[in-house]
């Protein structure tokens, strides 16, 4: 048994497949005794299948830096212009996110 559009009011598809290959090239512009800074930037695309909708290519690119104040400790922001597909139909987007990543 699959979603249907009467259960929800979003986007619920009953079946949704998609392959992503994603790639990233990072530049380290600084890096001194844990701290540093770095930007990256990543490509992404693949197909997206739906059912009882036709195979269409999703894809995006984001862009990001990050500091880093010590080897646990780091901030970062980017922004992400993107095509996805909703029932068909394509939808362009642009994200803008900032985060601050804690590691153990």
């Amino acid at each position: 048994m699959g979603n249907s559009k009467q259960d929800t009011p979003y986007y619920n598809p009953q079946r949704l497949y998609s392959l992503t290959l994603r790639l990233m090239g990072e530049q380290i512009l600084y890096r001194m005794y844990g701290r540093g800074f770095v930007h990256r930037l990543y490509i992404y695309m693949g197909p997206q299948k739906q059912r009882d909708y036709s195979t269409g290519l999703t894809g995006g690119l984001r862009y990001e830096q990050e500091i880093d104040f010590c080897d646990t400790r780091s901030l970062y922001w980017g922004v992400d212009a993107a095509r996805n597909i909703y029932d068909g139909d394509s939808v362009n987007g642009l994200s803008i996110d900032i985060g601050y990543r804690v590691r153990f």
